[in-house]
């Protein structure tokens, strides 16, 4: 006899599915009364013909759930029938308890009361733990306990007394399982499980034997790249919902992330993309930097070379190191992964180009020890170079040219002086301008000035307007000769973050009082913005996080004290005669808004 082509059991279901959408006003009527038919008495487990129609009933009720909403009600069938059926441990009757959990994980997400919620977990529970269990039923109910939490009604609060119990059954069917597959089955569920539950797993207890056993599966699966993937994906899981690695198991996980992000080793192809969001969990739970992560961060290098396929991820990790370590990581991989990114710029889509930008940004913001206080700004030169001279075009996307002004300013408020070297370095070769320092400088200002209320993220439009005040006291001609395009700028940015007091007063609404949580100036991935924990518990990263965002110019300078103390200082410089002109130079509108909130 040929063989089969296609497996006749899914082949059958699909017939099934499809003669009932066509039909289903003739067959519901029939699937209901022999669903009652075959519940009327109770079945011998002896009588296998029974059980297996039976089960061909419960897998027909099963697939045609979402039709049979308005005719089975479900909550009073687990009460009173399935999770009795569950019960019986006769041999046979392992064929019906595998499709009563089937049942389960399919109608949970058709029709089950939130009441019904806690007694479903409680009865996939069971046969998970049950010694002597069919392999079959326990994966059965370990797939419908993952349908289960796959749920938008889902309610951690309701599953976490049940998650240890769960997790220790987990662990349990995956040291018992013997194939591959089986064994990815059920970690794909254990990713499942405490993705959704978050710290409640840490709390609950039930994943210590599980991460403790995950090394010698790892060495177990050594020519299963596939199966290394998925316990990748589950230590990565585990760590996020724990918010901490142990001790004992943190040089082993550092050497499987070096191992599977090392180009050279064929695994790479199958591992990467998981070892890399394990690196990043890692280094988000890291109090401090040993070597051996320090040394990890040189496999980033070759990775970014390859493709752009990864920089999203690849640029977390960066920015991870950069507020772990700063000084060693831009010292070393860091500085070398700065200029490639630079490299790549030219051929980067926007979001490339934009992710780029906030790393280099981070670099010029994060605080490094005295002796090499402007070490960011010599990193991203190249890219300091690359901005001045894509700002001469002045077309560049709204939300590209919002970070390549926050990055000048955020340069300029280091230090002036750098500011003025990148344009000079821009300049050169500049045929169009005379590779004059001073015409890029006009040009660039002037792009600044007419597209700086593009700049839509109010953090990002008042260090902005920080970097035009800070030009204003650098004695330079051309600046000066922008003062009125810089004052209405600066107006403008005023108007939209002075908030009024009770008593009156004027106050930067921006500047975070003491004890506030500022706004993370890093966006991070999506609903990443990496801002809360896993399960909104606080993690190293995210203390660092803060200290960041407490010291960055948004949150902490007042720019209507700036912009006062600015003007004054210019009018020392320039004297009270020059001053007035510049003041006259400029639109009486923006003036009397101006005088508002500063004297002048």
């Amino acid at each position: 006899m040929a063989p089969t082509p296609f497996p006749p059991q899914p082949c059958t279901e699909a017939v099934f599915m499809e003669l009932f959408q066509l039909y289903r006003d003739t067959l519901v009527p029939e699937l209901v009364q022999m669903l009652a038919s075959v519940q009327r008495s109770q079945i011998s487990p002896d009588d296998l013909p029974a059980i297996l129609k039976k089960d061909a009933v419960y897998n027909a009720v099963g697939l045609a759930a979402f039709d049979l909403y308005d005719d089975v009600d479900f909550d009073e069938w687990f009460t009173n029938v399935l999770s009795q059926e569950l019960k019986i441990k006769d041999n046979n009757y392992r064929i019906i308890r595998r499709r009563v959990c089937q049942l389960i994980g399919q109608w949970s997400g058709v029709r089950a009361s939130q009441a019904l919620r806690p007694a479903m977990y409680a009865a996939l529970i069971e046969p998970l733990t049950r010694s002597g269990e069919d392999p079959a039923v326990k994966l059965a109910a370990a797939e419908a306990l993952r349908s289960t939490i796959d749920d938008f009604s889902f309610d951690v609060e309701v599953f976490a007394p049940f998650a240890p119990h769960a997790l220790a059954a987990l662990y349990d069917l995956l040291v018992e399982s013997e194939e591959c597959d089986t064994k990815m089955h059920v970690l794909h569920v254990v990713s499942y499980v405490t993705e959704r539950c978050g710290a409640r797993v840490a709390r609950g207890g039930g994943a210590g034997p599980l991460f403790a056993y995950l090394p010698q599966l790892w060495h177990h699966a050594a020519h299963h790249h596939m199966l290394r993937a998925a316990a990748l994906a589950a230590v990565v899981h585990l760590v996020k919902a724990l918010g901490e690695c142990a001790p004992n198991m943190r040089p082993w996980i550092l050497s499987v992330v070096n191992e599977s992000t090392k180009l050279s080793e064929p695994a790479h192809v199958y591992l990467l993309e998981d070892a890399l969001e394990l690196w990043l969990a890692i280094l988000e739970t890291s109090q401090t930097a040993d070597q051996a992560t320090l040394q990890l961060a040189d496999n980033l290098y070759p990775i970014l070379e390859q493709s752009t396929e990864h920089l999203r991820i690849v640029v977390y990790i960066m920015q991870a190191y950069t507020l772990l370590c700063p000084e060693e990581f831009l010292l070393g991989a860091g500085g070398r992964c700065m200029a490639l990114l630079d490299e790549l710029l030219a051929d980067m889509r926007t979001e490339g180009v934009i992710a780029a930008l906030k790393m280099a940004e981070l670099c010029v913001g994060v605080a490094l020890p005295e002796r090499n206080a402007l070490l960011g700004v010599r990193v991203v030169w190249p890219m300091l170079v690359r901005v001045v001279r894509c700002l001469l075009e002045g077309d560049d996307l709204p939300m590209v040219l919002s970070v390549q002004l926050c990055l000048l300013s955020r340069v300029i408020l280091l230090s002036s002086d750098l500011f003025y070297k990148a344009v000079q370095e821009a300049a050169a070769g500049l045929a169009e301008y005379d590779s004059d320092p001073a015409k890029v400088l006009a040009r660039v200002l002037h792009v600044w000035t007419e597209k700086m209320n593009l700049v839509t993220q109010v953090e990002r439009w008042k260090v902005v307007g920080l970097g035009l005040a800070a030009l204003l006291t650098t004695q330079n001609a051309t600046v000066l000769q922008r003062f009125p395009a810089i004052l209405l700028n600066l107006c403008e940015v005023l108007n939209d973050i002075m908030k009024t007091e009770e008593n009156g007063t004027y106050v930067d609404g921006l500047v975070a009082p003491p004890g506030s949580r500022p706004a993370s100036p890093l966006e991070g991935r999506g609903g990443a913005a990496r801002w809360a924990g896993a399960g909104g518990e606080d993690t190293p990263h995210e203390a660092r996080r803060r200290r960041l965002a407490a010291a960055h110019p948004a949150h902490a300078v007042d720019l209507r004290l700036v912009t006062h103390h600015q003007l004054e200082t210019l009018k020392g410089q320039v004297g009270a005669e020059t001053f007035d002109r510049l003041l006259q130079s400029t639109d009486p509108d923006t003036l009397q808004q101006l005088r508002e909130y500063i004297p002048l």
